[in-house]
């Protein structure tokens, strides 16, 4: 199964990685690519998030990594990530 990023899952990707290391490029651009891997992992399990109960008829599941949701649609071909949530951050609605 492949894994497709969302224009706004990777730039709230970069945002949280520019909060978090405003002084250090490096070390955000690393912190990028642990969640990037992180995430790769849904290629072999990818209903092991939990449900988001948003769209029922949708299969939106959430992962937690260290300090961040990573929030994704399982599809039938691919798996899609719709964005990226720091724990602090309350949900959009």
């Amino acid at each position: 199964m492949r894994i497709e990023w969302t224009k706004l899952a990777l730039e709230r990707t970069l945002e949280i990685a520019e909060f978090r290391f405003p002084n250090n490029p490096v070390r955000a651009q690393a912190w990028m690519g642990t969640v990037i891997e992180h995430a790769d992992t849904l290629r072999t399990f990818p209903n092991r998030g939990r449900p988001v109960m948003s769209d029922p008829a949708k299969n939106v599941r959430q992962l937690l990594f260290k300090d961040v949701w990573i929030v994704y649609e399982v599809r039938d071909e691919h798996v899609l990530i719709l964005t990226v949530r720091h724990v602090r951050e309350w949900p959009e609605d």
